[in-house]
């Protein structure tokens, strides 16, 4: 659903000199996180061994890694609607409406980014989708 950071832990620090949150890891030298779109699934989205733990990583000397912000493209976002309408004439001035709606019509599954949490037990892959297809029909009394 666009591009989002990977973070190698959740870091809270109750210093306001030094609140910092989410800390980046560093990238392998040499790896590219991008994987193939024909190797792409839900259980593996991007290259995990791509990131590395920041060595010398502590709560109390947080220090951040080389990873860029926005670093990994989620899946995207496709979606097709149709609307279909007939009028049909009763008397002059009353008329009857059918209406047929389909949303979501080739039911593309819409899935949410990849788990970007370095130290997660399921980082790279994908735990939720959503937007199932709705179809609905209506008759409609126009006068």
């Amino acid at each position: 659903m666009g591009w989002f950071s990977i973070i190698s832990s959740q870091w809270v620090i109750n210093d306001p000199l030094r609140s910092v949150t989410g800390l980046r890891p560093n990238v392998v030298p040499g790896q590219n996180p991008t994987l193939p779109r024909q190797k792409r699934n839900i259980t593996e989205w991007f290259h995990t061994v791509a990131f590395i733990n920041v060595p010398g990583q502590s709560n109390s000397d947080p220090i951040p890694g080389n990873a860029g912000r926005n670093l990994v493209r989620g899946p995207g976002y496709t979606n097709v609607n149709l609307s279909l309408m007939k009028n049909f004439s009763i008397v002059e001035r009353l008329n009857l409406q059918f209406r047929a709606e389909s949303f979501t019509l080739l039911n593309t599954p819409h899935y949410s980014n990849p788990n970007g949490s370095r130290n997660s037990g399921s980082f790279g892959s994908i735990t939720s989708a959503g937007g199932l297809r709705v179809m609905q029909f209506a008759v409609k009394l126009i006068f």
